[in-house]
């Protein structure tokens, strides 16, 4: 879960909260649910696809060295597909963390006295972003799959060349 603890100096104000477990857990499972309908419909089937030639790469008589460049080159559109994921699965986390920054930001600028009060506000700002990116889940997940497709058709292009 988001952990966020400031100290402001000037207003000797510390705030250390937990931001509602609820919007975390929402938030966690649309993550959960966007990311097992995307390993259903894509990844499993380009697994299987590797595997496949993976194993087609044994037949024959090639060399080892052969043999070896052929499962590396099956794959590699699997490796790809992770990468993408992890890069925008990470993307989506930094902005979560900038958005977060921003409502520590936003307890500041307004000066908060009443530590209760401080708290209360940046819970309220910390839910509407957990609840939005909850909302943009699907939206991720379908540019995530854009971006694997793509990559299956570059990788089928320079396969043909």
């Amino acid at each position: 879960f988001f952990f966020f603890d400031f100290f402001d100096r000037k207003k000797n104000i510390h705030i250390s909260t937990h931001i509602y477990i609820m919007s975390q857990n929402a938030l966690q499972s649309s993550l959960d649910s966007a990311l097992s309908s995307l390993s259903s419909r894509k990844l499993r089937p380009l697994q299987k696809q590797a595997y496949l030639c993976s194993a087609s790469c044994f037949d024959g008589s090639k060399s080892d060295a052969s043999a070896d460049h052929c499962v590396q080159g099956c794959q590699a559109l699997t490796r790809a597909a992770s990468q993408i994921v992890q890069s925008e699965v990470q993307r989506v986390q930094e902005r979560i963390q900038r958005e977060m920054v921003s409502c520590q930001d936003e307890v500041r600028d307004r000066a908060i006295k009443d530590q209760e009060k401080a708290q209360r506000v940046y819970q309220e700002c910390g839910d509407k972003v957990m609840d939005k990116w909850v909302r943009k889940m699907g939206g991720v997940a379908k540019d995530i799959e854009g971006r694997i497709v793509e990559a299956e058709k570059e990788f089928e292009r320079q396969r043909k060349s």
